[in-house]
């Protein structure tokens, strides 16, 4: 993960969806948006496992520059000196604003088909159950 002075210092992040994986990114911080809100990650902070959210992730590589990606729900595992996040999707790029449309219409547009659809589908079962009379057995 580098030289023997970067030991401790830096992370080095893996993002992985089912269909790629982006190049490997060393960081000194990471920021994620998770289900407990925004979280700031460091080589030395302890090992944690959580729910990722739809949002950019921010990746500072020191001197003032940074590196963002978009990134769909998933997984994040930080151990020791490795932040793996496994999600859906994700997408990089130069600027923010281009990132956060990504989010926007894509990654948050396929949440809400989900949620539609499971609305739909307790409706279908409401209706089913209206079909037998109150106090019927099913066996």
């Amino acid at each position: 993960m580098g030289t023997q002075a970067e030991k401790g210092k830096t992370l080095l992040v893996t993002i992985e969806t089912p269909s790629l994986s982006l190049d490997p990114i060393v960081a000194t911080r990471v920021r994620v948006k998770t289900v407990s809100g925004w979280w700031g990650f460091m080589p030395q902070h302890r090992d944690i496992v959580t729910l990722v959210l739809p949002g950019i992730v921010t990746c500072s590589q020191g001197k003032g520059r940074f590196l963002f990606v978009a990134v769909d729900e998933g997984i994040l595992t930080k151990s020791k000196e490795r932040l793996t996040l496994a999600v859906r999707k994700a997408a990089s790029g130069p600027s923010t604003a281009a990132l956060e449309r990504i989010v926007l219409e894509e990654y948050k547009a396929a949440d809400e088909h989900a949620a539609h659809t499971k609305q739909i589908i307790a409706r279908l079962e409401a209706d089913f159950l209206k079909c037998f009379p109150v106090g019927s057995r099913l066996t």
